[in-house]
């Protein structure tokens, strides 16, 4: 089943809520004779219904809108196809898949591409989603994703399934929300990634594809939370070494990050617990979506370093990233793919 752009949207459900019980609040104080109060609301509803609107919105360089310039887009590129949950959307979490291109040109020398959605040497479709699971990509994502005639495919997703496991508040949600026929669990979540593998290389098996190892789940490396994601790492990593295919492979984007958190914030000894992400979420969407505030000038909050909010990446977080997402692309020869599409 492909996703359809109301299914997008999906996962985000605290701002509209917001934006729903203010107005509605706001009229009736508006019946009662309090206009002040009503006033007060009316902003408060506008504020957090631009910020649902904001941070549901798709990606500029998504699928749909891939689809529908690629004819226009010439001559040919290689294709990165990028799977993930919010920390690859870029709507609460650094858009890190925008980074990609210009880390290209500049390993191979060219000049700087244009601004743009889809940009020279690499053309980098994301196709991430708020708060979906494995489950949810192994369903809905896998075919937008094939559609766009991948040469190379990452994907990134397991941090909502770790989320479910370690939150039985967060597991209802999701099961609610994205109608899971189960709650997320590590042998549901070998299954669905053994499964997308499957498919990914049987339906394309001359793309590249790689399974990236999860982030931190909050700076405090030492957590009961990074012990499931220890465990879903492990997951990542059998998979690729069981697999028959020469075309799976491994990204270390937990391990890069986990290093930086213990060169720059001593292990995340004194950071904040990924059960207060939605506090800081309240304060930090508006200010991002709204005023144009960093990631990274907001990441104090959660005393982090790279996890503004306990959970999402910051700018330097997604530096990190497509470091290594570009480092990938040269191990898997994206060099020659560029030399050879160029003619």
């Amino acid at each position: 089943m492909v996703a359809n752009a109301l299914q997008d949207r999906r996962g985000v459900d605290f701002a509209r809520n917001v934006a729903i019980v203010a107005g509605v609040v706001a009229i009736i104080c508006l019946v009662l004779g309090a206009p002040l109060a009503a006033l007060i609301l009316m902003v408060v509803g506008f504020s957090a219904g631009m910020t649902w609107e904001v941070i549901t919105r798709p990606p500029p360089n998504n699928p749909a809108h891939f689809l529908k310039r690629f004819r226009e887009l010439s001559p040919p590129r290689p294709v990165l196809v990028c799977l993930g949950d919010s920390l690859t959307h870029g709507r609460v979490s650094d858009n890190w898949t925008v980074k990609i291109p210009p880390r290209v040109a500049a390993k191979m020398k060219f000049d700087q591409p244009a601004p743009g959605d889809f940009q020279d040497p690499v053309w980098v479709v994301n196709a991430a989603q708020n708060s979906i699971t494995s489950w949810t990509v192994m369903r809905e994502r896998l075919q937008s994703a094939l559609a766009c005639y991948p040469d190379y495919i990452i994907v990134m997703i397991g941090t909502n399934d770790v989320l479910s496991i370690y939150s039985p508040m967060a597991c209802r949600d999701k099961v609610k929300t994205f109608l899971l026929p189960e709650a997320p669990t590590m042998a549901g979540f070998r299954r669905n990634m053994t499964e997308i593998v499957d498919f990914l290389t049987k339906a394309s098996p001359k793309t590249e594809v790689g399974l990236c190892t999860l982030p931190p789940f909050g700076e405090n490396l030492g957590s009961e939370g990074n012990k499931l994601v220890k465990e879903a790492n492990e997951i990542v990593h059998s998979i690729v070494d069981s697999h028959t295919s020469d075309k799976v492979s491994v990204l270390e984007i937990g391990e890069r990050l986990q290093s930086q958190i213990v060169q720059r914030n001593d292990g995340g000894k004194k950071a904040m617990e990924p059960m207060m992400m939605m506090p800081l979420q309240a304060v930090q969407a508006p200010l991002h979506s709204l005023l144009g505030a960093s990631w990274n000038s907001m990441t104090f909050m959660s005393s982090g370093c790279i996890l503004h909010d306990t959970l999402h990446i910051n700018e330097d977080g997604g530096d990190v990233i497509a470091d290594v997402v570009t480092e990938w692309l040269f191990q898997k020869n994206i060099h020659k793919a560029i030399a050879v599409k160029q003619f």
